[in-house]
């Protein structure tokens, strides 16, 4: 059996309160009870694991170290957010992170130069990646080619999050 770290339970926990403040209903004083419960319930979890909370906390950040650039747009759905680089390194993109997380309904698009296979994509702040949303390797504007991901503080797929890249998304 495989245990998940508090991280990945905090974001899960963090997942839920949303979720919960979605399905709230049109009653005004059944909202506010519900309301108090998931702020006690969000408050507990942020004093206790706090520290885990800011592991992830920052998105898509770049460091500086490659011609990167990042375009987020927050939709109503989630948070789509788009990545391309001019720096390119033996046929590939090459893109430097300080941070690198995707939250559970969060989109990451992370393009390769044109005449290029893919990209490389290095996450140098000290931290670990955590994909909980969708990340795409995208070639052409369709998801597809090579796209490599690496820190050394590891990479952390959550249950709810997915890598699309490779030949067979062409």
């Amino acid at each position: 059996m495989t245990e998940i770290s508090g991280s990945a339970k905090l974001a899960a926990t963090i997942c839920n309160v949303k979720r919960f403040f979605v399905r709230f209903s049109a009653s005004a004083a059944r909202w506010r009870q519900r309301r108090r419960a998931a702020l006690v319930i969000a408050l507990s979890v942020e004093l206790t694991v706090a520290p885990a909370a800011q592991l992830w906390a920052q998105g898509v950040v770049i460091d500086g170290r490659t011609a990167t650039t990042v375009t987020t747009t927050v939709t109503t759905t989630g948070t789509l957010t788009d990545v391309t680089t001019a720096t390119v390194s033996q046929g590939y993109g090459v893109n430097s992170f300080l941070e690198f997380s995707i939250g559970a309904g969060d989109v990451v698009n992370i393009h390769a130069p044109t005449g290029t296979a893919g990209t490389v994509n290095l996450v140098t702040g000290g931290r670990a990646a955590l994909i909980e949303g969708a990340l795409n390797g995208m070639v052409d504007g369709a998801v597809g080619g090579a796209l490599y991901l690496a820190s050394p503080d590891g990479v952390v797929i959550g249950p709810g999050g997915e890598v699309r890249a490779g030949p067979d998304h062409h």
